[in-house]
């Protein structure tokens, strides 16, 4: 069974690092993606320093539900965990 985390980010890059923390260290979750509605730079370290983590960038703020939709598209699993950035 596969899951999938989904944090759709806009602006909240400051919020990340502490959940990207614990669902990286959560045996159930397969992957992490970051759907970036905000195209922040400092977001390509968050692949680096976390080994389940995927960024999915967009070239503007396409919504929440698009965003999702995208990922979903892009990332097939059994299970997807829609997750807010500020969510501990």
């Amino acid at each position: 069974m596969k899951v999938t985390a989904i944090i759709v980010n806009y602006f909240t890059s400051a919020f990340l690092p502490k959940l990207l923390h614990v669902l990286n260290h959560e045996n159930q979750i397969n992957e992490i993606v970051i759907a970036d509605n905000s195209s922040e730079s400092e977001l390509e370290n968050f692949e680096k320093d976390f080994h389940k983590v995927h960024l999915l960038t967009f070239n503007e703020n396409i919504g929440f539900a698009a965003a999702v939709n995208r990922v979903v598209e892009k990332y097939p699993s059994d299970f997807y965990l829609l997750i807010n950035p500020d969510t501990l």
